[in-house]
């Protein structure tokens, strides 16, 4: 049985995600027993099996109704010294329909577990879109792993209004590769044209995915509803063409699928010029799957960058020091997560991997550039009455110095390059910071 021993405010964080969000909490326990991680990860694989009722729409109508609470007001707020190693409790929102991100959540979870007052509290969402908006609404989300191409469908998105600049991403992650599991007869992707093929239940991250793949190669499938285990059954007896999965392979359920027959086989899904942001040349490899590949075969897929990403804290948003304590714990004990009893696919992430077209959250960047421990958390900290703005806070500048007529016009090249043709005015901070780091610039030159 889990144990929660939370700090009180660890505990009034929990209870409000219970309250907001249309989601189950996977496990919190601390880590008193290597038994209590071991039941933590056997529940965390069992919610594959739970029924959707348990996300009905008549579920999240309910959430939607509950009232958010009163913000407390800044001169209400206790003053508080830094405190390196105050309890706090930071929250994960993850994909349960995706193979490897439930996963990938309780191993950031139990890897993290009590670093410095540190708790991961990983919770099972719904599908990635739906994900993406908790993140963007809720004061009590802040992370989620989300597959790319749901992030550029957001960017896509004319209706969006913009939401998806307020997505910054901790780090890119492993790639989910697609799995197109088919019977010997079916030779080539194209020949699932027409036919019923297992993607899954809609609105799930996997069909989601599966569907645009499909469309980008210019197979019009019929989509099948079937669970994991269904479908597989459904395809032995030949009813469906195909079963299609996600997985940072191998993924166990398929692994050790009995196949002595030879029936069943991987099918290659190639790379086209159609397939743009969000998707990466994926292959499969023999070695992980042996009873459906050969030793030593590759079979070239369709890949689906999994990211770790948060919204940007807003000034006063009590978030930006709760991420800058986990990108700190998180980064710094990725070789913990590269272990041989961790997701295999830990070991080809690299936190340095850039995600283009969109901004690094700043916590993780100050990180890579040589912030970090305390030097960190302190650039993030509340340290009097109102919170801090969630970047760096700016020292006192010194007593200024009239600059010369040369330097204040390169001073507005700098400006008018920094600000491109917006032409936004900046207010008295941003000229502070933007003086300094024109001051940064010109000492490099």
């Amino acid at each position: 049985m889990a144990r929660f021993s939370f700090a009180a405010a660890a505990c009034v964080s929990a209870a409000a995600i219970l309250l907001s969000v249309s989601a189950r909490v996977v496990d919190a326990a601390p880590h008193a027993s290597s038994g209590a991680n071991q039941a933590r990860r056997a529940h965390a694989q069992s919610t594959h099996a739970l029924s959707t009722h348990a996300r009905s729409t008549r579920a999240r109508s309910a959430v939607a109704q509950t009232a958010s609470p009163e913000p407390v007001a800044a001169s209400a707020r206790p003053s508080a010294a830094f405190d390196p190693a105050a309890p706090a409790a930071v929250t994960l929102l993850a994909d349960e329909g995706r193979e490897g991100t439930l996963r990938a959540a309780t191993d950031i979870a139990d890897t993290l577990d009590d670093a410095g007052g540190l708790r991961v509290l990983p919770v099972v969402g719904h599908d990635a879109s739906h994900n993406v908006s908790d993140l963007l609404r809720l004061d009590s989300i802040d992370l989620v792993l989300a597959p790319a191409d749901a992030l550029a469908a957001l960017r896509a998105n004319a209706q969006s209004g913009g939401a998806e600049r307020s997505i910054v991403y901790v780090a890119h992650l492993f790639d989910s590769p697609m799995h197109v599991l088919a019977r010997s007869d079916v030779t080539d992707v194209r020949q699932l044209a027409g036919r019923k093929v297992g993607v899954g239940a809609p609105d799930t991250t996997a069909r989601f995915s599966a569907e645009r793949i499909f469309a980008r190669l210019g197979v019009s499938i019929e989509p099948t509803r079937d669970e994991q285990g269904e479908a597989v059954e459904k395809l032995r007896k030949g009813e469906i063409a195909a079963v299609v999965f996600f997985g940072a392979g191998p993924a166990p359920w398929i692994a050790h699928l009995s196949n002595q027959d030879r029936q069943l086989h991987f099918l290659a899904a190639p790379w086209t010029d159609a397939f743009g942001e969000g998707y990466e040349p994926a292959t499969l490899q023999g070695a992980d799957y042996p009873d459906l590949m050969h030793a030593g075969e590759t079979i070239d897929t369709i890949g689906v960058a999994q990211m770790l990403v948060a919204a940007q804290p807003k000034p006063g948003d009590p978030r930006a020091m709760r991420l800058a304590r986990f990108v700190d714990a998180f980064f710094s004990k990725i070789g913990d997560l590269q272990a041989s009893d961790r997701l295999a696919a830990w070991r080809n992430v690299n936190l340095a991997a850039n995600a283009p077209g969109w901004t690094r959250l700043q916590q993780a960047q100050d990180w890579l550039d040589g912030k970090r421990g305390d030097d960190l958390r302190r650039a993030y900290a509340a340290t009097s009455d109102t919170l801090e703005p969630s970047a760096p806070a700016i020292a006192a500048p010194a007593p200024p110095i009239a600059p010369t007529a040369a330097e204040f016009e390169r001073f507005k090249r700098f400006v008018a390059k920094k600000r491109g043709k917006s032409g936004e005015k900046l207010a008295k901070d941003d000229t502070v910071l933007m003086f300094r780091q024109y001051q940064q610039w010109s000492g490099a030159r």
